[in-house]
């Protein structure tokens, strides 16, 4: 067997290093869509959404939206639903833990939710 024949069929994927970050925000239920195309057309992923209630604490749900299918089907779900989103508990305050491949990334979503008025410091 020859030296370049001894690894063919494998390959050892670099692992990974993905990066999170947690942005408060503030909208009304007519701007979900625009907020998360923010985060999904600048590379992010919404991993979950976490609200602090006054009596439970915080509520963390998990909601994975990857792309711009993913918030179309989460709004048709949340419009079919006879429940509300969860930041009409906190007037409109939430938190999103949204993940991407560069601090960049993440840059660039903050920037861009903090130009549209979404984002609060």
């Amino acid at each position: 067997m020859e030296d370049n024949d001894k690894n063919k069929g494998y390959f050892i994927c670099p692992i990974c290093e993905k990066f999170k970050r947690n942005f408060s925000v503030r909208h009304n239920e007519t701007q979900i869509a625009q907020e998360l195309n923010i985060i999904v057309d600048n590379n992010g992923k919404v991993l979950n959404v976490i609200i602090e209630h006054d009596f439970y604490g915080q509520i963390s749900v998990e909601l994975i939206i990857l792309s711009r299918k993913d918030i179309i089907e989460f709004l048709e779900k949340l419009e079919n639903s006879k429940s509300k989103a969860l930041n009409n508990i906190t007037q409109r305050l939430h938190y999103y833990t949204v993940e991407a491949d560069s601090e960049e990334d993440l840059d660039l979503i903050e920037y861009e939710l903090y130009e549209r008025g979404y984002l609060i410091n």
